[in-house]
């Protein structure tokens, strides 16, 4: 998976992105909230081990996208950065029920992460609302 920053390669808490998120997802894909509880704080692994259990016990499987891009970052109270991203249109689902994959949004899915800065430098604190954060015009690379 590649993380693309953009123009906002610069911006401190898109380079903890870079950096973080292939953990974050390679998480998601394992269905293992273990890998949060180690690798982050646990705000949140809070945040997130509930979905991934969910997933789990579903039997739910995702394949991970080719790229995320970073299309914007916005500053929130308390030195919290809010990163603005999508993910490719290779993010896939399997529906167990179905028993196919699902390509759920064909133009890439949004998703926005709050980071903040530690001792270990930045790292991400919590899922964030996507608001309007538009993938329809995204060149993914990969």
């Amino acid at each position: 998976m590649t993380v693309v920053p953009g123009n906002f390669a610069d911006n401190p808490a898109v380079q903890g992105l870079v950096k973080n998120y292939p953990v974050y997802f390679r998480a998601l894909v394992a269905r293992d909230s273990d890998i949060i509880k180690d690798s982050f704080p646990a705000f949140f692994y809070a945040d997130t081990s509930l979905g991934i259990n969910e997933a789990k016990a579903n039997g739910w499987v995702m394949k991970p996208p080719g790229s995320v891009v970073v299309v914007g970052i916005e500053q929130q109270k308390y030195g919290v950065t809010r990163v603005k991203m999508c993910r490719s249109q290779s993010t896939q689902y399997w529906n167990p029920k179905a028993k196919a994959w699902t390509l759920v949004t064909p133009k890439g899915s949004a998703q926005a992460l709050d980071m903040i800065e530690t001792g270990l430098g930045w790292t991400m604190y919590r899922v964030a609302p996507t608001g309007k954060i538009n993938c329809s015009r995204v060149r993914y690379p990969a």
